[in-house]
């Protein structure tokens, strides 16, 4: 939630609001966490917020559940409770302007990409920094490099588990009121560990909170809504005809083929006019003896 008293309003916590930095807001950054412990609505949040202040977010949703920012929210129990702990008054339910893409062209208007140009990590990226995982698929030594972090519940039934959330515990500046590595064990969904990055771009003391509400549809909208806003999309029309254009790589790639072919073809002639020389040669030097033997034979009657 973006407002002009908080900016960047992104968790509550217990000394009140917990902001991201905007002009840090595009240093690496990372929202980590076990599966169903609310990392998908910590994205939302923090992309609406940019959007409500006018700064473009790019999103990969593999799943798509992170359409329902393109719809408002409503008020339910669970809101409304949150309202009266965050002491918020009549939140603005609103959804956000969204432009869908699809490397397929199925889901989004195509787009066209390599595997290269995407790379390994593009889970789910935000405003180009900005990425969500799983514990598992991390290697906590380096992420206390990360600025603005969002850490929710870890869940560690095996050694190598305890041993990674140990770590990811002592990658936060440590916060005397509670203790890090107990704490990332005991968040429910929704809550989180925050630390983000302050105007020096210092990462600030960790403080356990519980991330705002968004104001738009938390889940997935249905295909009849995606293909509304993909009709009445800025691009509606100007990209959807594929077109396939020969890349400068094709072109010499073929130039390369032609020229190569050229090549062959110009040593098989050279070739064949060697062998037909030859032949020819070779065709003179027995007329030649013939001759020869004709004339002496002659001679000698």
């Amino acid at each position: 939630m973006y407002t002009q008293e908080h900016g960047f309003y992104v968790a509550h916590g217990p000394k009140g609001p917990i902001s991201i930095c905007g002009k840090m807001a595009n240093r690496h950054g990372l929202i980590a966490g076990a599966t169903g412990t609310g990392k998908t609505v910590s994205l939302q949040v923090l992309a609406e917020s940019f959007s409500q202040a006018g700064v473009p977010c790019f999103m990969a949703d593999m799943k798509g559940d992170l359409s329902g920012i393109s719809q408002a929210g409503k008020m339910t129990d669970f809101i409304q409770k949150r309202c009266t702990e965050f002491g918020i008054q009549d939140p603005q339910f609103a959804g956000c302007p969204v432009t869908f893409w699809d490397v397929f062209g199925e889901q989004g208007h195509p787009m066209c990409t390599t595997l290269s140009e995407m790379g390994p990590e593009i889970h789910a990226y935000l405003c180009g920094r900005t990425c969500k995982r799983d514990f598992k698929d991390l290697r906590y030594g380096s992420t206390g490099q990360l600025g603005n972090r969002i850490q929710h519940a870890l869940r560690a039934f095996t050694p190598k588990d305890q041993k990674g959330m140990k770590a990811a515990a002592e990658t936060f500046r440590e916060n005397p009121e509670f203790n890090t590595a107990d704490a990332i064990s005991e968040l429910a969904t929704g809550e989180a560990l925050v630390s983000f990055l302050d105007e020096s771009g210092t990462p600030s003391i960790v403080e356990r909170a519980r991330i705002l509400f968004p104001l738009s549809q938390i889940g997935a909208i249905v295909p009849v809504q995606r293909q509304q806003i993909m009709m009445s999309s800025a691009v509606a029309g100007k990209y959807d005809q594929i077109v396939d254009r020969e890349s400068a790589f094709e072109v010499l790639l073929a130039q390369s083929e032609q020229e190569s072919a050229a090549q062959a073809q110009a040593e098989a002639t050279a070739q064949q006019e060697k062998e037909a020389a030859k032949q020819a040669k070779q065709a003179t030097s027995t007329a030649v003896r013939s001759l020869t033997r004709g004339i002496l034979g002659n001679l000698l009657k």
